[in-house]
């Protein structure tokens, strides 16, 4: 886990031991490591702990970069299943929807980009909030749903404002394993998925996690 993802998951200001042993690196490197984010505004420190900077603050919560090489294997699980397809990512306590594909006549079932709503009243957001560290505020998710994700690997819940619809979201993991975002199908609540359109879902998690994997690789050589 690299200190961003750190500082970007805690729910305060992180101090600099906090930090250190979330990432397995001594305090002496943690803080120079520290100092040259801050150096390029990716994150500030005030009297509690670390945050994200400025740069980050209003940043999209996925790089363009990503999203863009997700998008096509959104595409294709829609054209397998028939279905709205929906990336979402965490951001703080709030789920937002990165990228959606849909054909004509599904826009109402759509949320659109850019949409926000409380991680916990999404599958999107509660499938990403799994792996998170639990707490006890009131935007977090209970301890059957941490172990139905758990068992299941997965997420299913009613949507909120959409009568009738409900969604189904599973991880789509980065390489330690944390939920980079989430992939999600939108479908008429009296329909449950059947066995092959959640086979797609959880196919198209893997391989968009293996290109990205593949992608960050590429870069670090």
């Amino acid at each position: 886990m690299t200190l961003l993802d750190l500082v970007a998951d805690a729910r305060e200001p992180a101090s600099l031991s906090d930090l250190a042993r979330g990432a397995g690196l001594p305090k002496s490197t943690t803080h120079r490591l520290l100092l040259g984010l801050r150096e390029h505004g990716l994150v500030r420190r005030d009297g509690r702990g670390y945050q994200l900077g400025a740069r980050l603050a209003a940043a999209d919560p996925l790089p363009a970069c990503v999203q863009h090489l997700l998008h096509p294997y959104l595409v294709q699980l829609h054209h397998m299943t028939g279905l709205v397809v929906v990336l979402g990512v965490l951001r703080q306590d709030q789920c937002v929807i990165l990228d959606a594909v849909f054909r004509p006549g599904q826009e109402q079932m759509s949320p659109v980009r850019g949409e926000r709503s409380p991680a916990h009243h999404t599958a999107l957001g509660v499938v990403s909030l799994a792996y998170r560290a639990s707490d006890t505020s009131p935007s977090d998710i209970t301890h059957d749903q941490r172990r139905k994700v758990a068992e299941t690997g997965a997420a299913s819940q009613r949507m909120r404002g959409r009568s009738g619809l409900a969604e189904f979201a599973v991880p789509i993991f980065s390489g330690n394993r944390r939920p980079l975002a989430a992939c999600g199908l939108i479908h008429r609540s009296n329909r449950p998925l059947d066995h092959p359109q959640r086979v797609a879902l959880h196919a198209t998690a893997r391989r968009a996690a293996l290109a990205v994997r593949a992608q960050s690789a590429e870069y670090r050589g």
